[in-house]
């Protein structure tokens, strides 16, 4: 018996239950909009079926999950005027539409919906009759159909306003990987791959789909390779290590050096699936050890990591972590832009936007230090850093930091603090 299977067999005799529950091939059904089964009372819609299929010839641009979420939203749309056809939509309908939507976030009944599922429906929607309009058969449409999905604008900041995204501090992280066991093989995988997600930012499909040629710890680097791995748009993309304590790098080292140990090759599965770790792989035929075709074990084991710190956390969690990160590290624009590209993405705005909003425990910490500010300096380090970078051409025009920045020149240059 293999130390992978004796693993599986001590768990299950430990906890009193089955083998099938440790298979990672079983991922559980995702929830979404979309009925798994249909009651016999549920009412079938053809009237739009064929400008729906001309539609998804268009959307195979998109991810198919993607496709399958907007897919969903659009046949809620039809279910709503019971059928209708999309030719005979008119602006009322549409502004019903969104009614329901607005009142289905304050609902207390089942069709209670977050703030972030109507926000994304009325986008797909909006999406969808932008292409609709300009299709053969329905350019009669009143071209005013898609801004009538446009949520207000208080609608829009009340869902700003939801709580911060689950984001781990420095000291959560830390303590995170250095509490998760390593007693099995399958545990010191799910210990590589929460390090992994952290050191390159990596989406959960990104983590499981990477293969041990895409890792480079000499270069302290990561091959998102858009043609064999699962990176999101299909983008390849070469990340550097992000500035974590050294104890992250060590976890990928250390499993790196134990699957090669096991015989596995440059083209292998960097995280296989638990069956696929035994001792036995140089008597194999010419095959690959082929990657884990779900998120599951990702999943799990940051689910494990989390629960050591009293927290919940998901894979996502990295990508937070690691945006704000860049909060203190980065000092000027080149170091974001940099920082930002490191994270995959093509727009320094993507990284500011979604990624770098200050935990709130942290704006505690800077108002904390405005008020332990000495008074034997006339001028804050943290001002002069800001006016240092404005001289340096290191801020954006329109932005806070730089109307800040001229504001204190100005004033300071009245003061003739600096003649």
């Amino acid at each position: 018996m293999n130390e992978t299977d004796w693993d599986k067999i001590s768990d299950c005799i430990n906890t009193n239950t089955t083998l099938m529950s440790l298979d990672e091939g079983d991922e559980p059904d995702p929830v979404g909009l979309v009925k798994s089964k249909l009651s016999e009372s549920d009412p079938l819609y053809f009237e739009n079926d064929r400008v729906i299929h001309a539609w998804l010839q268009f959307a195979g641009r998109y991810d198919p999950k993607t496709i399958s979420a907007k897919l969903a939203f659009i046949r809620e749309f039809e279910a709503f005027f019971h059928g209708k056809s999309f030719r005979k939509i008119k602006t009322e309908d549409v502004s019903a539409f969104r009614e329901y939507l607005k009142t289905s976030v304050e609902s207390d009944r089942d069709n209670k919906r977050s703030v972030s599922t109507v926000r994304h429906s009325a986008s797909h929607l909006k999406a969808f009759f932008d292409w609709l309009i300009d299709q053969k058969g329905y350019q009669t449409l009143n071209r005013s159909l898609p801004s009538h999905f446009i949520l207000p604008r208080k609608f829009d900041l009340k869902g700003r306003s939801d709580d911060e995204k689950p984001t781990p501090t420095d000291q959560e992280a830390v303590a995170m990987i250095e509490r998760m066991p390593t007693d099995t093989i399958k545990a010191r995988r799910d210990r590589a791959m929460f390090a992994v997600a952290f050191l390159g930012a990596l989406r959960a499909d990104t983590t499981t789909s990477l293969r041990v040629k895409h890792i480079d710890v000499s270069k302290r680097k990561i091959i998102q390779d858009g043609r064999v791995s699962r990176t999101k748009n299909s983008k390849s993309w070469r990340t550097n290590f992000f500035p974590l304590p050294s104890i992250f790098e060590k976890a990928v080292e250390d499993w790196l050096a134990e699957i090669s140990a096991l015989g596995f090759r440059g083209d292998d599965a960097l995280f296989p699936a638990e069956q696929d770790l035994h001792p036995h792989l140089s008597s194999r035929g010419a095959g690959n050890i082929d990657v884990m075709t779900s998120t599951h074990a990702v999943s799990g084991a940051f689910s494990c990591a989390s629960e050591l710190v009293g927290k919940r956390f998901t894979p996502h969690s990295a990508k937070y972590y690691i945006g704000a990160l860049g909060l203190k590290h980065c000092k000027t624009l080149a170091q974001a832009a940099a920082w930002s590209a490191n994270m995959a993405h093509t727009d320094i705005s993507t990284t500011q936007r979604y990624y770098q909003k200050m935990p709130l425990d942290d704006i505690d910490d800077v108002f904390e230090a405005f008020d332990e500010q000495t008074t034997g300096s006339d001028v804050p380090q943290d001002d002069l850093i800001l006016m240092l970078r404005y001289h340096e051409h290191g801020l954006v025009k329109g932005t806070q930091e730089f109307a800040r920045a001229k504001e204190l020149i100005l004033e300071h240059h009245e003061k003739g603090t600096f003649e």
